[in-house]
């Protein structure tokens, strides 16, 4: 795995340097003076930021980078959102009555703030410290952003941020701590990847990341029987998607054709959507993540119902895996260009090493009737009785 590791490790930093230069320089075209204020922080990783620029969310530049400098201003334009929160980053989240509306922050030094509506200070204003891993820089959400909202602008049902971020944050440190027991190379890949984390509830969404906030992942628990074990699948997928991100940041590189080629283009599956790039970006949560499984498999210190959930949840992650693998490897030869074959062959080789490793184990269990999302009530009815072995 070493040389594995410092291959993407490599591809890691480099892309990370090269997302954080265009951020610099957007940042510098569109307020030059700000762009000298925040030059020696790490703003330029910020997830809001990103969304800023990448989609163009509409919040006052001054909310987002606040929290970056120590040159505070005495008053900025800040933005509330559907329950009155606004949030800074560094910063927190203060708690209004005023929601979706044009508030002035004022900063009155020593973690003093007013906030004011139409020039009225609003009465009752609680600041909320924000929620972080232990041991890290990531932050979990207790509330919606533009940069977060504008991933659920059909959604009418509460998403429950805050209330689903305090019931899993004990959960998400276990799991991060077996990460890093297991992997503790990993451990550092998403310490210096991600900055932020969003649990959330909806019947609209599965978990996923987005480009269009880099350095963030977003885990639904709607219906889920939450547990160290869901969250080191979730950790592992949604966070190693943030990670790709810049490790393939020259994504048209990976391919001979566009990389916004459909799949059904070479399958000729017609209800194969998928374009070339998105089911190539599977492989290396699936890598990754699967190898974490093994290991803590092997060696980590799990109860029965643990272990037998991680055994579920590997063998259904590793069918998939396997029927991406497969597909690329018909037809591989027309998609790929060098640098992708490169890469597509080490995500083959980690397949067939570790189901060649578990196939006793996966012949065991039956993960039919799961749907793209595993369900862990279906697999232990259909596997009651059954030893792990």
């Amino acid at each position: 795995m070493n040389t594995v590791n410092k291959y993407f490790e490599k591809l890691l930093i480099e892309g990370s340097e090269e997302f954080e230069l265009i951020f610099r320089s957007l940042l510098k075209d569109y307020d030059e003076d700000k762009y000298y204020l925040l030059e020696e922080t790490d703003v330029f990783s910020e997830p809001m930021l990103c969304s800023f620029f990448n989609s163009n969310i509409i919040l006052p530049i001054d909310q987002i980078i606040t929290g970056y400098h120590s040159a505070t201003n005495n008053k900025i334009n800040v933005q509330s959102n559907s329950k009155g929160i606004v949030h800074l980053p560094k910063i927190g989240y203060f708690y209004t009555n005023i929601a979706n509306e044009d508030l002035v922050l004022s900063y009155l030094g020593d973690d003093n703030y007013n906030i004011y509506f139409n020039d009225v200070e609003i009465d009752n204003v609680c600041l909320k410290k924000e929620m972080y891993v232990n041991d890290s820089e990531i932050e979990i959400c207790i509330s919606e952003n533009p940069s977060i909202s504008q991933f659920f602008k059909d959604q009418h049902e509460d998403i429950k941020v805050e209330e689903s971020a305090r019931k899993s944050i004990d959960l998400i440190n276990s799991a991060f701590s077996l990460i890093k027991e297991h992997a503790d190379f990993f451990h550092e890949w998403l310490c210096y990847t991600l900055k932020r984390i969003m649990i959330f509830e909806s019947t609209q969404r599965n978990s996923f990341a987005s480009i269009f906030t880099l350095n963030s992942a977003y885990i639904n628990i709607k219906d889920e029987i939450i547990s160290k074990i869901f969250f080191l699948e979730e950790i592992t997928h949604q966070c190693g998607h943030a990670i790709f991100y810049p490790i393939s940041i020259d994504r048209q590189s990976f391919f001979n054709y566009d990389f916004n080629t459909p799949m059904s283009f070479f399958s000729g599956i017609e209800n194969d959507d998928r374009d070339v790039l998105n089911a190539f970006y599977s492989f290396f949560p699936q890598y990754y993540g699967n190898y974490i499984f093994d290991m803590v498999l092997d060696n980590g210190e799990l109860t029965l119902d643990e272990k037998e959930e991680l055994i579920g949840r590997f063998a259904f992650r590793m069918l998939k895996f396997g029927n991406g693998i497969a597909q690329f490897d018909e037809y591989g030869e027309k998609i790929f260009s060098e640098e992708g074959h490169k890469m597509f062959k080490i995500f083959k080789k980690g397949y067939f090493d570790l189901y060649n490793k578990r196939k006793q184990l996966f012949d065991s269990k039956d993960i039919s009737g799961q749907n793209y999302v595993f369900d862990i009530v279906t697999y232990k009815k259909k596997n009651s009785g059954k030893s792990t072995v």
